[in-house]
């Protein structure tokens, strides 16, 4: 999709405007001037010609007229979560009633208007079924906002604008960073001296027995839980407890003000972006640390709260759970707000 900018509709979602194109206006005038001319002089070929631009106004005028019939769109996101820097698989389709869609009354296109986060206004070619990826730039929830289908009939006399609401949204979640090597082991490190055991709860661990699941080492089967239960179970060490780690995202500050021009107020998001980076990068490690992570704002209030996965241990399951929490937590930052 190229972007195009656009000054807006004007126009109500659902209306039509239907008004002639610039070669309908030349039509329109020369049409009663030929046919006044003919009556005047007699000559037969300007009433040929007259009759001829009047039945292509006629033509042109039905065609927009039958094209307006049962046009929708429906607009369907292959994923309404994407990470920053990457692209939004979108499907714009005509709805089943819609006329255009099974006779050829014209040529059109459809113009959407997006927020610059996902590329801006853009025109797509009219068709039954419009595939097009967006590219996602900024952290955030973003609606798609409404379509103007633009449609001419085949002659090129009228023009046809109506806009169509077609609802989605498309959420930009962060991209954390992955922590490794040197820089893992010293968060872990000051972890330990920071904690020392004292924010542990208390209990013995023992073992516990879960459902087995495809990959599960099979000498660790609980065969007495699964002879109870009456399926395969495995048997897993449960921990005694897990350190717990607050993280505070300060979402403090006002906006660059009215009279800040537009290169400041983008660093001013950019920064703001970096910080839910870094708060999401310092979960994720801190969750492979097998902590307890919160994270809360300015006001104290929760952002976050990743526990450890019930399922615990190396299994498909728990990698799943694990996999299911993490994505929950990028989904909860991504909607972060400043200066509320």
């Amino acid at each position: 999709m190229s972007p195009r900018a656009d000054r807006g509709t004007g126009r109500g979602p659902g209306r039509s405007l239907v008004r002639p194109t610039g070669r309908g206006l030349v039509a329109l005038v020369l049409t009663p001037i030929l046919l006044a001319g003919a009556e005047l002089t007699g000559i037969e070929q300007l009433r040929l010609l007259g009759c001829a631009l009047a039945l292509a106004l006629g033509a042109g005028l039905l065609a927009v007229l039958l094209g307006g019939i049962g046009l929708d769109l429906r607009r369907s996101p292959r994923s309404e979560a994407v990470p920053v820097g990457e692209d939004a698989a979108v499907q714009l389709r005509l709805a089943r009633g819609a006329l255009i869609g099974v006779l050829p009354l014209g040529r059109g296109v459809v113009r959407c208007y997006l927020p610059s986060a996902l590329g801006g206004h853009g025109d797509l070619p009219l068709a039954a079924v419009m595939d097009h990826r967006l590219p996602v730039r900024r952290r955030g929830m973003h609606d798609l906002g409404d379509c103007a289908v633009l449609l001419r009939d085949v002659l090129g006399m009228f023009h046809r604008r109506r806009l169509v609401p077609a609802p989605a949204q498309i959420t930009g979640l962060p991209v954390p960073e992955e922590l490794a090597g040197p820089g893992l082991a010293r968060l872990g490190a000051a972890l330990g001296a920071a904690g020392g055991g004292a924010h542990r709860s208390q209990g013995e661990p023992g073992p516990i027995a879960r459902p087995y699941a495809p990959g599960d080492d099979i000498r660790r089967i609980h065969w007495r839980a699964s002879a109870r239960t009456g399926r395969l179970m495995t048997r897993e060490e449960e921990p005694a407890a897990a350190e717990r780690a607050l993280i505070v995202l300060d979402t403090r500050g006002e906006g660059p003000g009215r009279g800040a021009d537009a290169t400041r107020r983008e660093d001013l998001e950019r920064a703001r972006d970096r910080a839910v980076e870094h708060a999401a990068s310092l979960l994720l490690a801190l969750r492979r640390l097998g902590c307890d992570v919160t994270v809360v704002d300015a006001s104290g209030d929760r952002i976050v709260a990743a526990e450890r996965a019930a399922t615990g241990g190396r299994s498909l399951g728990a990698a799943q759970a694990e996999a299911i929490l993490e994505h929950q937590a990028l989904l909860a930052l991504a909607g972060v707000g400043f200066g509320d």
